[in-house]
C-alpha cells in the first residue's frame, strides 16, 4: 500500500516541537475527523473543512522511519463517504490533515467500518507521537512482529524479487519441485535447525 502523505498544521508542528523540547504536552492522537468536502491540506488549517464526524476508536504504531500504520474503527449506524480526514490531539488541536479529490472511505449504515492506512509524516522522529487503543491494530508483518501480509502470486513468488509479499505453502511446494532435490535438502536442513 502506498503511504498517504499528511500535512502537519502549524499548530500541530508547534505542539510537536514543544513536546520534543521536553514540554509536558500530550501528543496522543485521540480522534480522527472525517470530511467529504473537497479541500486542500494546508499548514494554516485550524479546523477540518466540512467535518461531519469524529471517531475516537483509533490505533496506531510506527512501522518505519516516518511511517505510522493506523487503524480506524466505527461501529455506529452512520453511513457516509469521506474524501479526507484530520488527526486531532487530546486537547482538540488539529495536528495534521489529508485530502484527495476522490473518495477515500465509504461506510454502510449496516456495517462496522475498519480502515487500515499507512501515513507518511514529514519527519522521521515520531517517538513522542502516540495513538489510542492498540488492541485492534493490524500492522504490516515483519520478521520481528506479527501482522498482516499480502500473499504473492505464483509469478511474484517465482521471480523472488518482492520482499513485502509472502508465498503460500502451495506455491513454495511448486518452487521446491521446480528447483529439485538441492533445494529440498536445504529446506530440510533449515527446518531441522529451527525445530
Amino acid at each position: 500500500m502506498t503511504a498517504l502523505t499528511l500535512m502537519i498544521t502549524r499548530a500541530g508542528q508547534a505542539r510537536f516541537t514543544a513536546a520534543q523540547l521536553d514540554a509536558e504536552i500530550n501528543l496522543g492522537v485521540a480522534q480522527v475527523g472525517l470530511t467529504d468536502a473537497p479541500f486542500i491540506s494546508a499548514p494554516t488549517l485550524e479546523s477540518l473543512p466540512g467535518e461531519f464526524k469524529r471517531i475516537a476508536s483509533i490505533s496506531g504504531e510506527q512501522v518505519g522511519d516516518n511511517i505510522v500504520h493506523m487503524t480506524i474503527r466505527d461501529e455506529s449506524a452512520d453511513g457516509y463517504t469521506a474524501r479526507g480526514f484530520g488527526l486531532f490531539l487530546a486537547d482538540g488541536t488539529l495536528f495534521a490533515t489529508y485530502a484527495q479529490p476522490d473518495r477515500l472511505f465509504e461506510k454502510s449504515p449496516r456495517a462496522t467500518f475498519m480502515a487500515a492506512i499507512d501515513i507518511a509524516f514529514p519527519t522521521g522522529d515520531l517517538s513522542e507521537l502516540s495513538f489510542g487503543n492498540t488492541d485492534f491494530l493490524n500492522p504490516p508483518a515483519t520478521t520481528e512482529r506479527k501482522g498482516v501480509v499480502e500473499l504473492a502470486t505464483e509469478a511474484e513468488a517465482f521471480a523472488g524479487l518482492d520482499m513485502q509479499r509472502v508465498a503460500s505453502v502451495g506455491i513454495m511446494a511448486k518452487i521446491t519441485a521446480a528447483l529439485g532435490a538441492g533445494l529440498r535438502n536445504y529446506v530440510d536442513n533449515a527446518m531441522s535447525s529451527v525445530a
